[in-house]
């Protein structure tokens, strides 16, 4: 059923300011006008007569687009007629860019659209009656709008809070709202193989002023749009999904969005530059046992890759969270070398110990 009051919902938003610009214009030239005439004119002048009506005509139509704007809508009450019923919000997002994952930090950046759909059912009008306007575009401020906050962020929680988008409606009620952002937000990491790792980092979004009683947001697909994104150097994309509960949890809950986004690392890097020379260092490890006793290198060649493996045991453990709860197989790989070399100096010291004092007896 057509409305009216849609009609003049959909363009106020197109009257009003041009219609201030109108008033202050004609009282600028009402202004300029009085001051071409003489004072003590007894008889008024057909222009200023003419250029009043139109400024009371300007006033009354500013006036009037005021109060249709008060009672015809309300941008905080949800778009339905029926307030008792759930409105349900489609959810989608696309993913730009992954700008990294801090592994010292937990923190997960990420850059990407959250896409928000709904039906207003008082914003619909018969475009043939209208000048076959199909679409209009108003500011996120001027209609209603399901205010989203991410939860596990580590900044401003409001991140669409100055988001001007405008958004997209069309004559059926059908609203679309694409805001941007760059997400910071905390990721649990498990290091265990690291680096041949894998991590799952989620965006938790929740609606602010609902709940799910009142907002359900539903997807039709569980799938990120992937289709933009640029590849990174360090991190490869292996899945990225959305889940919106629903009504799996209870109405007392806040209505919750998950962006879960897997990853998995590329070692190459850090093999060659941690996990090679660690292999290396195993290797000379047992080489200290092949050394002459005679050379006088035996021993500082021991104490050389003892302290060689305590400065990669510091340097690997300066690149995982400290917060994390399992325990590296690297680390673990790295202090087991390191108590065998501690253990070959302490033999080495022991066996020279008793070679130069049997040298002492001859």
């Amino acid at each position: 059923m057509i409305q009216e009051k849609n009609l003049v919902l959909a363009i106020i938003h197109v009257v009003f300011p041009p219609g201030i610009t109108v008033l202050l214009a004609l009282t600028l030239c009402l202004s300029i006008t009085s001051t071409m005439l003489p004072r003590s004119a007894t008889d008024m002048a057909l222009l200023l007569i003419y250029v009043s009506i139109l400024l009371v005509i300007s006033l009354l139509t500013v006036v009037v687009t005021v109060i249709v704007s008060f009672f015809h809508y309300k941008e905080e009450v949800r778009p339905t007629d029926d307030q008792a019923s759930v409105l349900k919000v489609q959810v989608y997002f696309t993913l730009m860019y992954i700008v990294g994952l801090d592994d010292v930090t937990a923190t997960f950046t990420c850059n990407g659209f959250l896409r928000l759909s709904w039906f207003d059912q008082r914003l619909t009008w018969n475009e043939s009656e209208y000048g076959g306007v199909t679409v209009i575009h108003p500011k996120p401020q001027q209609i209603w709008r399901p205010r989203v906050m991410l939860l596990n962020t580590v900044g401003e929680r409001d991140i669409f809070k100055d988001d001007f988008v405008p958004l997209l409606v069309d004559k059926s009620g059908y609203a679309s709202w694409i805001p941007g952002a760059l997400f910071n937000v905390h990721c649990e990491m498990d290091v265990t193989n690291f680096p041949f790792d894998e991590q799952t980092c989620t965006l938790e979004f929740f609606s602010m002023n609902y709940i799910l009683a009142e907002v359900e947001f539903v997807s039709e697909t569980t799938t990120v749009f992937t289709g933009v994104l640029k590849p990174h150097g360090e991190w490869d994309l292996l899945n990225a999904t959305i889940i919106a509960y629903g009504s799996k949890l209870s109405d007392d809950n806040l209505a919750p969005i998950e962006i879960e986004i897997k990853l998995r690392r590329r070692p190459m890097f850090l093999f060659m530059n941690t996990i090679l020379p660690i292999m290396v260092l195993s290797l000379l490890n047992i080489m200290v046992f092949l050394i002459p006793q005679e050379s006088g290198e035996k021993l500082s060649f021991g104490i050389t890759v003892l302290l060689a493996l305590t400065l990669c045991l510091s340097l690997t453990s300066t690149m995982l969270p400290r917060s994390a709860t399992d325990m590296a197989l690297l680390l673990i790989y790295i202090s087991i070398l390191l108590v065998i070399s501690l253990l070959t100096v302490i033999v080495t010291v022991i066996v020279s110990f008793f070679h130069y004092k049997e040298e002492e007896k001859v």
